[in-house]
């Protein structure tokens, strides 16, 4: 597939159309080539158009898809928060609900009163 932008594109054949016409006397046959060609340029002109507005459309649908994913993750943190509350951190039960406890911290038997 070429890699021309669309605009130089549909611009040669925009040329290509309005020169051909004035031909119309000299090569009779170029007539129903240069309807068919008329029909794709609107046809690309619209194609295009379409895909300007699905582009806007994406958009507008990501933005709002990000928005909706931090209100939810702020949701989330907040029920996470919430059982840790409840159940303390370092409870078993936090596994239910896809969250690690905090492991139990063990005191090594010299350090408890200062002594060694």
């Amino acid at each position: 597939m070429r890699k021309d932008a669309l605009a130089a594109t549909l611009l040669a054949w925009m040329k290509l159309i309005a020169s051909g016409r004035e031909h119309l006397e000299e090569v009779p046959t170029i007539g129903p080539l240069l309807d068919a060609l008329e029909e794709r340029l609107e046809r690309a002109k619209a194609l295009d158009l379409e895909r300007a507005r699905l582009r806007a459309e994406q958009q507008r649908l990501t933005r709002e898809l990000r928005e909706t994913r931090a209100e939810g993750d702020e949701l989330m943190t907040r029920v996470r928060n919430l059982l840790r509350s409840v159940f303390g951190r370092e409870s078993v039960r936090l596994v239910a609900h896809a969250m690690r406890p905090r492991p139990q911290r063990y005191r090594s038997a010299g350090s408890e009163d200062g002594a060694e």
